[in-house]
């Protein structure tokens, strides 16, 4: 496992240590750790594109970390949540949709894992991520500095990560049957086309055994023929048939 692969599974390590620090009621620390995981995010790619550790395995960790790591998050700030609030209905809502389409994601990216096909996160689906993470630190934070303004700046970003998450799902499915399809194709392809390399290589192999033996049958002929010539007899051998005539 290379260390890209290795800052991966730090942040999930993270996330349940968010976790229990919220549940104690420490926000701040919680957001801290947060922080720490988002920037073992950031940091993991960049390891992996300038050493050149860029692995099929990567790929699929990497969205699956940041998606346990926010949707531990939603829920956590969910769950305290407090039923009088008249955010809470948006943090509900906000909540269910952005679950319900990291699971539908996970379940695509699933089927094109089965078809050998890895896929990455786009543009849109990175944009996602990070307006989530900023939404997700202004509600741990409860929404500090802005709440000193009376400006509601954690529920209009998470609003705005929500659309965008809804988006970034929407490409994904469109993307996902294209891609399956080919890379299918690009299998097929190699697969044929290392078939007809195999046979080449056995018929090149068999007709170099066949030179061989010609070969052999040639310089056994000649052997025969000069025998027969010293015993006065006309020895004439046949490939085909290797018959002696006099």
């Amino acid at each position: 496992m290379n260390l890209a692969n290795k800052l991966t599974f730090l942040r999930i390590i993270m996330i349940p240590l968010m976790a229990v620090l919220y549940f104690f009621s420490l926000e701040y620390a919680a957001a801290a750790v947060f922080v720490l995981a988002v920037l073992t995010d950031m940091l993991d790619g960049r390891i992996a594109r300038s050493r050149n550790m860029v692995t099929d395995f990567g790929k699929f960790l990497d969205p699956i970390a940041d998606k346990l790591l926010n949707v531990t998050a939603l829920i956590m700030l969910l769950w305290a949540a407090r039923r009088d609030d008249p955010w809470a209905v948006v943090l509900t809502v906000c909540t269910v949709i952005i679950v319900a389409r990291e699971f539908t994601v996970t379940g695509f990216r699933i089927i094109a894992a089965t078809n050998r096909v890895v896929i990455a996160a786009d543009k849109w689906g990175k944009i996602k991520t990070v307006t989530q993470d900023v939404a997700i630190v202004l509600l741990l934070m409860g929404n500090w500095p802005f709440r000193l303004i009376g400006i509601p700046m954690d529920y209009i970003v998470l609003i705005a990560s929500t659309v965008l998450t809804v988006i970034s799902g929407a490409n994904y499915i469109v993307k996902t049957p294209r891609c399956s399809k080919a890379a299918m194709h690009l299998r097929r392809k190699t697969e044929n086309d290392a078939e007809a390399a195999r046979k080449k290589s056995v018929q090149a192999a068999a007709g170099g055994w066949n030179h061989r033996i010609c070969r052999r049958i040639l310089y056994w002929r000649r052997g025969v023929v000069a025998a027969c010539k010293q015993a006065g007899n006309v020895g004439i051998v046949s490939f085909g048939h290797c018959g002696l005539y006099r």
